[in-house]
């Protein structure tokens, strides 16, 4: 027979609402401690990234493509494309030895 009443077991804290409670209580001092940080990086000793260093590029102005999509590739013009008249180009012979099998080597191959 216990001597406490059921008013006396009810009376106690949650478990749930303390365990809500210090969440909340955590996710606040976190969120305080983000903004001390933004709002004096030196005094956490937090370096710039590159990204903040580098200065802002503007964005360029170019014509829509066919699909009025920009496209991320630029192409190189087409005069880039062209090989000039003075060079000139020479087929070069090259054996690798063990890469490639001679015709005996194939022949005792499909024997086998």
């Amino acid at each position: 027979v216990s001597t406490q009443s059921t008013g006396e077991l009810e009376t106690g804290p949650d478990t749930n609402h303390l365990m809500n409670k210090t969440q909340n209580i955590i996710s606040l001092h976190r969120e305080h401690r983000h903004l001390q940080r933004l709002q004096d990086p030196d005094r956490f000793g937090i370096k710039p990234t590159l990204g903040e260093i580098r200065a802002p590029k503007r964005p360029e102005e170019s014509p829509p493509t066919t699909s009025g999509i920009k496209s991320g590739r630029r192409s190189r013009p087409v005069s880039a494309n062209k090989i000039p008249e003075n060079v000139k180009f020479a087929e070069v012979k090259v054996k690798q030895s063990g890469r490639d099998p001679s015709a005996g080597q194939l022949a005792a191959l499909k024997d086998k």
